[in-house]
């Protein structure tokens, strides 16, 4: 498997991937940093992020995960390279490699994301302690939802020499994830869809919320999300067991 991982890097080595990545971690943090706080805003910091970060994280984690799946296996769709690897090793080990080399990149976004998070509070200077086991929490959720999203675009992008086809399901998916969040009373499309549950697991509720007052008297309650957490980690162990079956078993 080692070998297998050194392989994927040095196909992606020239190919940009890591710079991709940087580039499209750079517009996320100037999409979620932007704007002038005000006195409120600093003083429920730690909290309001963590309330509107599920938003963001659904507009651009899923489309990083759409990209790096599609540009991992748009490398062996060319000609026959996936036939002549897979008569070289076996086809399971391959689809392990490409997978966990592409979750190690998703994984180093959402780490990225959460490391430039703190630093940003603690230099615009949130009011009271930084919160580390909410944001632990965040952390854990984050990185999970983006596993399984990224799990679901790993299997699209290597089963169809078609990329299009990645793409149409992600984007797709990613609309439906975004639509989900702004319709709170109907929470079965959020659970429905995977790329709307950055927002299922929004463990951050906000009230006190006034068109006069704004955040004068805003306060924050902790949500249960803890159950659907286990829903997702099944879904990706789902998507992974499914997604290799069918890749196994395909003609390539």
């Amino acid at each position: 498997m080692i070998r297998l991982l050194k392989c994927e890097y040095l196909k992606t080595r020239r190919r940009y991937l890591l710079l991709t990545v940087i580039a499209a971690m750079t517009v996320y943090f100037i999409w979620t940093f932007h704007g002038s706080y005000n006195a409120e805003g600093i003083r429920h910091g730690w909290a309001l992020f963590l309330y509107q970060q599920p938003v963001v994280n659904t507009i651009f984690m899923p489309f990083f995960c759409i990209i790096i799946a599609s540009r991992l296996s748009a490398i062996e769709h060319r000609g026959a390279m996936l036939k002549q690897l897979c008569t070289m090793t076996d086809k399971g080990r391959l689809y392990d490699a490409k997978l966990i080399y592409g979750m190690f990149l998703m994984s180093f976004c959402v780490a990225v994301s959460w490391i430039g998070a703190v630093l940003f509070g603690m230099y615009k200077g949130y009011s009271g302690v930084f919160p580390l086991g909410l944001y632990g929490l965040y952390f854990i959720y984050t990185l999970l939802t983006v596993l399984e999203i990224y799990t679901l675009q790993h299997f699209l992008a290597i089963i169809s020499k078609n990329q299009s086809v990645g793409f149409f399901v992600g984007i797709t998916g990613e609309f439906a994830g975004l639509f989900s969040l702004f319709l709170p009373n109907i929470e079965w499309l959020r659970k429905l869809v995977p790329y709307g549950h950055f927002g299922q697991l929004d463990f951050i509720g906000m009230y006190g919320w006034t068109k006069t007052e704004h955040m004068r008297n805003v306060y924050f309650k902790l949500m249960d999300t803890e159950n659907f957490v286990f829903v997702v980690a099944l879904l990706i162990l789902i998507f992974y067991i499914t997604g290799r079956y069918i890749f196994v078993r395909k003609e390539v």
